[in-house]
C-alpha cells in the first residue's frame, strides 16, 4: 500500500509532457516508414523492443558497484537508513509493480526516460515508506506479533486460492520467512501511521465553506506565446562571437586517478619519460569511463570542462597544449587528471550546426537571462503595437504570426492542487501550465480587467501575453462535489503535504542520480 500521489509521483518535466502528444502522433507514421523501407531493421527493431520490455519488467542485471553485490544498490538514506534495492524487498516490490503498469507504454524512443521514472518512483516510494516506519518507531507505535501472522497468512506468499497453506510455509527457507515477515511488518506500521496522522482528520463546515469559496471564480484567458525555441539563431551567433573560448575545441585523452596526488605525480612522471604508455597507463590506472578506450575522450568544448577545474589556469594550459603533449596532474572535482592533446584546440565555427547547436545548449542552461530580456523586448513590442488594448489582440496577433490560445476556465489554484480545475491551456500548446507555480503570474492574470492587456509574463520556457476572454461562477454542480468529497480531499492534501515533508527532509539523503547514472546509463564520463 503506497500512500504517495499521482502528482506527487509525475517526474516528467514539463518539456517532456508537451512532447508525448506528439510523439504518439508521429509514431504511427514512423512506423510505417520502417517497415516498409528497411523490412529487416524493421523485424530486428520490434525484436529489440521485446527484449526491452522483459527487461523493463523483470529483474535488471546490474552493474557492479563496489557494494558486495551486482543486485543490491544503495541510492541513499532516511534518519541513517539505508534506502536499498535488494530482491525481494520493499523497493524490488515497488518497482516490479509500477514496471507492470508502465510496460505497455514502452517505446524504443522514451525507453531511458521511463527506466529513470520508473526507479526514481519506486525509490521515493521506499523513501516514504522508511520514513513512517521511522515515525512509528519515534512515535512507539507498536504492532503485534499476532496481527502480522494474521496478515501474512491472508496476503502473503503462502496462500493457495486464497487460503492459507501450510506446506508452503513450512517449505520456505527461514531466510525468505524472516524477509517475508519484515516486508509485512513494516507495511503495517506505514499504515498504522497514514491511519494516524491522515485518516482521523477533522474539519469544521467553516473551513469547508472557505475552501470551497475558493474554486470560484473561473476564469478563462486568450494568450500568445514567444517560447526560448524563437530565440533566433543570429543571437547564438552574437552570443557564441563574444564567447568563442567557451566554445573553442580540442580531440582529447585523458587518465583520472583517484588515488591521491601521488599517485598521479608517479604515473605522469612514467608518460613524460615514455609518451608512448599514456594508452597503456590509462587502462591499467586510469578510473574513469575513458579507461578502456586508453583514455580516449574524443573531442571536447572549453565549456564542457570548466566544472570539473578547480582552477581556470589549469583548464588554459591544457587548451593550449600542442599534439602529443601530456600536461597534469590537476586537481578536479572528481580526482587528479592528466590530459594528451590528440588535436590541437581550433576555434569554434559559427556557420556549423553543431557549434550553434552547442552554444544553444549553452545558454538555455546558464544564460537564460538573456534569452529571457530578448523575447520580453519582443512581447512588449506586440504590446506596444495594439496600444495595450484587447479589442485587436486576435487581428493584431494573426497579422504578426502569432497562434493565439483559448484557455479551458480554471479558478486560482496555486500549485495545481489536484480537488480544483487545473491552470492549463490546450493540448497542443499549454505554455500557460506553468502559471500554477507563481503567486505572482496567477495575480496578475486574475488582477486583469475586461479590455486589459498584460505585461509580458516569464512562464517556464516562455513569455506569454494575456488577454481576460471570459469570467464566470463556478458551475454549481461542481461546488456540490467538492463538497461531498471534501473529507477525502482534505486526506489526500494533507498527503500530499506529508510526501513533500518527508522528501524535503534534512534526514533525507539523497544519492539517487549518482548511482542511478553509475548502474544504467553507461555513459562515457564522470
Amino acid at each position: 500500500m503506497v500512500f504517495i500521489s499521482e502528482k506527487g509521483r509525475d517526474m516528467a518535466s514539463r518539456e517532456v509532457r508537451r512532447q508525448r502528444e506528439k510523439i504518439k502522433s508521429e509514431r504511427i507514421d514512423e512506423v510505417e516508414k520502417k517497415r516498409n523501407k528497411q523490412p529487416v531493421m524493421w523485424i530486428f527493431s520490434v525484436i529489440l523492443l521485446v527484449i526491452i520490455i522483459v527487461t523493463f519488467v523483470g529483474v535488471p542485471t546490474v552493474s557492479k558497484m563496489g557494494y558486495g553485490s551486482s543486485s543490491r544498490l544503495i541510492f541513499g538514506t532516511y534518519a541513517g537508513k539505508p534506502i536499498e534495492y535488494y530482491p525481494g524487498n520493499y523497493f524490488a516490490q515497488q518497482r516490479e509493480s509500477i514496471a507492470e503498469k508502465m510496460k505497455d507504454s514502452i517505446t524504443e524512443e522514451n525507453y531511458q526516460w521511463q527506466l529513470y521514472q520508473l526507479w526514481r518512483q519506486a525509490y521515493e516510494n521506499t523513501v516514504i515508506h522508511t520514513a513512517l516506519i521511522d515515525i512509528a518507531e519515534e512515535s512507539d507505535v507498536y504492532i503485534t506479533s499476532e496481527r502480522v501472522d494474521t496478515a501474512i497468512a491472508k496476503y502473503g506468499p503462502y496462500t493457495q486460492n486464497g487460503e492459507f497453506d501450510e506446506s508452503s510455509y513450512l517449505a520456505a527457507s527461514n531466510t525468505e520467512k524472516v524477509s517475508t515477515r519484515t516486508l509485512f511488518e513494516g507495511n503495517l506500521y506505514h499504515e498504522q501511521v497514514v491511519q494516524d496522522l491522515l485518516f482521523s482528520l477533522k474539519t469544521s463546515s467553516a473551513e469547508k465553506q472557505f475552501v470551497i469559496g475558493m474554486a470560484s471564480p473561473e476564469r478563462s484567458f486568450k494568450y500568445i506565446s514567444f517560447p526560448f525555441s524563437t530565440f533566433p539563431d543570429l543571437e547564438y551567433t552574437a552570443f557564441g562571437a563574444e564567447n568563442a573560448r567557451l566554445f573553442t575545441r580540442m580531440k582529447l585523452s585523458r587518465i583520472t586517478i583517484r588515488t591521491g596526488e601521488k599517485d598521479a605525480k608517479a604515473i605522469f612522471a612514467q608518460i613524460s619519460a615514455d609518451p608512448s604508455i599514456f594508452e597503456e597507463s590509462a587502462r591499467s590506472h586510469s578510473q574513469d569511463g575513458f579507461a578502456e578506450k586508453g583514455g580516449e575522450m574524443g573531442v571536447r568544448e572549453y565549456r564542457e570542462l570548466q566544472e570539473d577545474f578547480e582552477n581556470t589556469a589549469d583548464l588554459d594550459s591544457v587548451f593550449a597544449l600542442k599534439r602529443g603533449e601530456v600536461a597534469g596532474p590537476f586537481e578536479t572535482s572528481f580526482g587528479f587528471t592528466i590530459y594528451r592533446c590528440d588535436e590541437e584546440a581550433s576555434a569554434p565555427d559559427f556557420t556549423d550546426p553543431d557549434v550553434i547547436s552547442s552554444v544553444k545548449s549553452y545558454m538555455n542552461r546558464y544564460e537564460r537571462g538573456r534569452i529571457e530580456d530578448y523575447l520580453t523586448g519582443v512581447a512588449s513590442g506586440f504590446i506596444a503595437s495594439i496600444g495595450g488594448n484587447s479589442e485587436s489582440f486576435a487581428v493584431k496577433a494573426a497579422s504578426a504570426g502569432y497562434s493565439v490560445v483559448e484557455t479551458p476556465y480554471f479558478p486560482i489554484n496555486y500549485g495545481n492542487q489536484f480537488f480544483f480545475k487545473s491552470v492549463q491551456g490546450t493540448d497542443s500548446s499549454n505554455e500557460i501550465e506553468g502559471a500554477a507555480d507563481s503567486e505572482t503570474i496567477l495575480t496578475a492574470l486574475f488582477s486583469l480587467a475586461p479590455g486589459a492587456v498584460s505585461e509580458p509574463l516569464l512562464v517556464d520556457d516562455a513569455v506569454i501575453v494575456a488577454v481576460l476572454r471570459d469570467e464566470r461562477a463556478t458551475p454549481a454542480e461542481e461546488l456540490t462535489t467538492l463538497e461531498l468529497y471534501y473529507q477525502y480531499i482534505i486526506q489526500q492534501f494533507h498527503e500530499e503535504f506529508l510526501t513533500g515533508q518527508i522528501l524535503k527532509s534534512d534526514l533525507f539523503k539523497d544519492n539517487f542520480m549518482e548511482i542511478f547514472a553509475k548502474a544504467f546509463l553507461n555513459s562515457q564520463g564522470d
